[in-house]
C-alpha cells in the first residue's frame, strides 16, 4: 500500500515530440475523491521471512484507512517489527514475529476494537 508516488503522479519530460496518447492519460491529474485506493477485508497468511529489516511499514491516508485485515500463520526473522498506521481492525493471530530489537508492530492513527490492547495476538 506503500507506492512510489513518483509512478502515481508522473510529469512528461520537457520537449518531447510525438507523444503516444495513453502517456497524456498516465500522467493526468486525478481528483483525490476519485484516486485514493481503499483496501479492506484482507487476509494474508503462511508467510515465512528471514533476514528482512522490518516486518511492517504499512500506511493509508487517514480518510482512506486500510480497514479489516486479518494476517495469521506469519513466521518473521526482522530487525525491527515495524510500524501499521491509518488501519482498523486488525488482527494478527497464530504468528512468530521475532525482532533482533525485540520490537512489536506499533500501531499508530489506528482504531481497534479494545484501546487498551494491541492487535498482536501471542503465538500458540
Amino acid at each position: 500500500m506503500n507506492w512510489d508516488p513518483s509512478f502515481s503522479y508522473a510529469i512528461l519530460p520537457a520537449g518531447m515530440k510525438d507523444i503516444p496518447p495513453y502517456w497524456v492519460i498516465l500522467t493526468t491529474k486525478v481528483p483525490e475523491q476519485q484516486g485514493l485506493p481503499y483496501f479492506s477485508d484482507v487476509h494474508i497468511w503462511n508467510v515465512k521471512a528471514t533476514g528482512a529489516k522490518r516486518a511492517f511499514e504499512v500506511s493509508a491516508y487517514p480518510n482512506t484507512t486500510l480497514d479489516d485485515f486479518r494476517l495469521d500463520h506469519l513466521d518473521l526473522e526482522t530487525a525491527t517489527a515495524g510500524t501499521i498506521a491509518n488501519a482498523r481492525n486488525w488482527t494478527i493471530t497464530d504468528s512468530i514475529i521475532k525482532t533482533a530489537d525485540e520490537s512489536k508492530p506499533v500501531f499508530t492513527d489506528s482504531m481497534v476494537n479494545d484501546p487498551d490492547d494491541t492487535p498482536y495476538g501471542e503465538p500458540k
